[in-house]
């Protein structure tokens, strides 16, 4: 561009700038105006750049397509016909489509042309990017048909994209079309239960549209029932689970899919167990599986086919793209001196416009870090500013602070909710959780928070209330970046820290490429032309990078997944123990190779030395000889390793030699069961102290019972709002700790700590299965495989299946027949979490 268009492009840009500004209250008069004489000036640019085939030319003309559209003038006429040419032109036709104000959504055609060529244009453009599956039609961007056509070319594909790419939907119609020629097994791992809940109930819209009945979808795998056409939508720690029980639990594997990869790069941290489940678990598809189909994807991955390469040990392809059919602007507020500023960035601009802000009397908090009440009122001007119909996300540090930042933002929402069934999700958690949990109260206003200590069914009734916008204003934590899609055209943020009070030397933040993808999560596809990032504390990101021109870049990340550098580094001390049976402990570097390179032996033998050499360690054959009969040398059996893939069988040995151990429970409806759990668990923090630290941690004795308790309550099917139901619960603080407990401590911690006791004295008890569903009985359990969150599994497994008979052979089929025909009999939200299975 020369100088004039790039002037061009800057004015537009100063107009919203403007805009914003006014809205926000900032200004009290804005300068900037459009001139009609402006306007052939602007098309002539959008219409030459939209002949480019490179990405900077096509961002540009999104963005001054999407600008003008949103800033035309009434007598403007004909202007949405060239956008919507210009915008096929370059491959997006669905961002063409929301530009048409008389598009026709039943027969999905543009209707009104004022030329033939021009008509002829746009058909041609948006046939090139077309779809067909049994005779439906799907428009999509260029990037998603290149993906599309990728998938069909290659067997191993990376996926590199900004979040509002459109990546998910693309992949999941290609998964469909496929099953449709071959069927065959789906399995796709997604980072959390959130993720879930969202890619089943996706799954199961695109399964009905096409009236596919044979598929069930899954969120567990049971080894008991390996029945093929299935989709198993997994986290990676139950998708590595299923090879616990068998080398290839998923046969005719036709799509592996792996989305937010990016979470694999802390696979080499000594305290992050979730990136080396999430490698291991791709490990183990790469070694018995064969998928006919691996597609890895996540957000601004750099070389994401050496990624793919590295971890599956095959060529693999990439699928890139910088450009989102979004327009992603991001405005934030500084101080100079006295003086405050408002500064506009975006990728097609080299240094950011500036505005000085005439009425700063709300601006509070800049450089600080305490959520005051003075800083809550910035903030709520801020919403205010954006609008009654805004849909906002607001990002707080951590969880407590999501809840009280929810609590001070609800007054700025007006009066009191009107919408029926916002009052009736009111009701339900009062119902369902505890009348003073603070959720009650914002939910009046339309307000709430989103974060990991939230209950199952409420975090799924209520991620279904945010899309379908009953829900103005969510405070979210980190959870938001993990691949959460809320439909929100603002995202607003304080300041990259993701604590309050700075109590240690290196706290906390949000790195640039965090920063980045928590900016792609304002605006989506086909639902927003436009999302703005709102940073109210610029000057805390300046601190940390002290780079005014590249502080809020797109971001790009390369990864590399592997334990080779760890293992080098640390090679002799990890032989050293590995040959002379040291276990692991907190002294070691790099321990948790320990127990990873003796399973590896215990189950492969000597073969685990190309295995090994896979994932970067390379030990020579006289050494692993060596450390082979160093490992085999204990008594524990086998088996018992290999179902502790985890577990140091060092440690594994001691506890099978043990001789003085406590009983066991064995059933959910034998008594005692709290005190029997709690001299278990003492038991454990005395003999194995390193993994009691890693799994429990919990040092005072009363905290343990109090535990064991709800332990026990939980186990014998007692609700969520029963236990909470006691005089201790009369704060939403208490409230979300004992949820926290049972979620989090009790379904997974205190099950991954006595897993092995269990496994080597009790090999046939299904009490810790229990223990981490929170259910024992048949229809109940069947229901949470099923993917019905607990809460609402045991209202129905009380109230319309207790009288179906556990023992039948069909009884999968008859639940889902039952389920069917109860539906019209349950409230709306206890419906919502049925979608994903019906």
């Amino acid at each position: 561009m020369n100088q004039y268009d790039r002037s061009l492009v800057t004015k537009l840009l100063k107009y919203d700038l403007e805009f914003v500004a006014k809205k926000l209250q900032f200004i009290n008069n804005r300068k900037i105006t459009l001139e009609d004489n402006e306007l052939p000036e602007i098309i002539g640019l959008i219409d030459e750049l939209s002949m480019n085939s490179d990405e900077k030319s096509q961002k540009i003309v999104t963005l001054l397509c999407t600008l003008l559209f949103k800033y035309k003038h009434e007598n403007w006429s004909g202007l949405n016909e060239f956008l919507v040419l210009a915008l096929s032109r370059i491959g997006l036709s669905p961002t063409a489509i929301m530009v048409d104000e008389d598009y026709d959504t039943i027969n999905n055609k543009h209707l009104r042309f004022s030329s033939f060529i021009s008509e002829l244009s746009v058909s041609i453009n948006r046939r090139n990017f077309e779809v067909e599956i049994m005779g439906n039609k799907f428009t999509l961007t260029k990037f998603q048909k290149e993906v599309w056509d990728k998938i069909d070319k290659f067997r191993i594909i990376g996926i590199s994209a900004p979040t509002s790419a459109g990546k998910s939907f693309v992949i999941l119609l290609k998964v469909i079309e496929k099953l449709l020629f071959k069927k065959g097994t789906v399995v796709y791992i997604v980072p959390n239960l959130s993720l879930v809940s969202q890619v089943s109930s996706d799954f199961r819209k695109v399964l009905n549209k096409f009236s596919i009945k044979d598929y069930k979808i899954y969120n567990s795998f049971d080894e008991n029932e390996r029945l093929e056409n299935r989709i198993y939508v997994l986290t990676q720690e139950r998708a590595i689970g299923a090879f616990a029980y068998m080398e290839n639990p998923f046969p005719n594997l036709r799509f592996l899919i792996v989305d937010e990869i990016q979470n694999i790069e802390r696979v080499s941290s000594e305290d992050d167990d979730r990136s080396k489940t999430l490698f291991d678990t791709l490990i183990e598809f790469r070694n018995n599986s064969l998928p006919d189909k691996i597609l890895i994807s996540g957000p601004r991955i750099k070389k994401i086919e050496e990624l793919a390469k590295d971890i599956f040990g095959e060529d693999a392809i990439e699928q890139e793209t910088k450009q989102s059919p979004v327009v992603s602007l991001t405005y934030s507020v500084s101080k100079k001196g006295n003086k405050f500023y408002l500064k506009q960035y975006s990728d097609v601009i080299e240094k950011p416009n500036v505005l000085s802000i005439n009425n700063p009397e709300y601006i509070n908090g800049i450089g600080k870090q305490r959520y005051t009440e003075n800083f809550h009122r910035y903030l709520k001007s801020i919403i205010k500013g954006l609008g009654e119909e805004s849909i906002n996300i607001i990002f707080s540090p951590n969880a407590v602070q999501a809840r009280k930042t929810a609590l001070a933002i609800k007054e700025e929402s007006g009066s009191a909710t009107s919408c029926d069934k916002v009052s009736e999700l009111i009701d339900y958690v009062k119902r369902t959780v505890h009348p003073k949990y603070d959720l009650v109260e914002t939910l009046k206003y339309e307000v709430a928070y989103h974060h990991g200590r939230l209950p199952h069914h409420i975090r799924k009734v209520l991620e279904s209330a945010i899309t379908n916008k009953l829900i103005k204003n969510v405070v979210c934590t980190t959870t938001l970046m993990q691949g959460v899609n809320l439909p929100a055209q603002n995202v607003i943020i304080r300041n990259p820290n993701l604590f309050i009070d700075k109590r240690r030397e290196n706290p906390p933040k949000l790195s640039n490429y965090e920063f980045a993808n928590l900016r792609g999560r304002a605006g989506r596809l086909m639902k927003d032309l436009i999302g703005r990032t709102f940073v109210l504390d610029e000057n805390s990101f300046e601190i940390e990078t002290n780079e005014q021109e590249s502080l809020f870049e797109s971001l790009d990340k390369e990864l590399r997944a592997g334990y080779e550098d760890n293992f080098n580094i640390n090679r002799d001390i990890l032989i050293d123990c590995l040959v002379n049976n040291t276990p692991s402990n907190d002294d070691i570097d790099s321990s948790y190779l320990l127990p990873y390179i003796r399973y590896n032996l215990l189950k492969y033998g000597l073969d685990a030395k190309k295995r090994l050499e896979e994932v970067g360690i390379s030990i020579p054959e006289n050494q692993l000889v060596k450390i082979k009969a160093a490992v085999e040398s204990l008594s524990v059996p086998k088996d018992i390793c290999i179902l502790n893939r985890y577990w140091d069988p060092i440690e594994l040995d001691k506890l099978y030699n043990e001789k003085n151990r406590p009983y066991l429970p064995s059933s959910p409806i034998e008594r005692s069961i709290s005190n029997n759990l709690y001299y278990l668990i003492l038991y454990m923090k005395d003999k194995v102290p390193f993994y009691y630290k890693k799994h429990l941690g919990i040092q005072n004795e009363g905290l343990i019972f109090s535990l064991c308790i709800n332990a026990e309550k939980w186990i014998k099917e007692t609700s969520l709002s029963e236990i909470l139901d006691t005089e201790y619960h009369n704060d939403s603080s208490k409230i979300e700790k004992t949820i926290s407990l049972l979620q989090n401590t009790i379904t997974y911690k205190l099950p991954a700590l006595l897993k092995p006791l269990y496994n080597i004295f009790l090999p046939e008890s299904s009490f810790l299965s229990y223990l981490e569903m929170g259910s024992y009985r048949v229809i109940t359990r069947k229901l949470i495989e099923m993917g019905v969150p607990r809460e609402t599994a045991l209202f129905l497994s009380n109230n319309y299946l207790n009288d179906i008979d556990e023992e039948e052979i069909n009884l999968e089929e008859i639940l889902y027949s039952r389920l069917r025909n109860i539906s019209n009999h349950i409230n709306y939200w206890e419906k919502v979490q049925l979608e994903s299975i019906l």
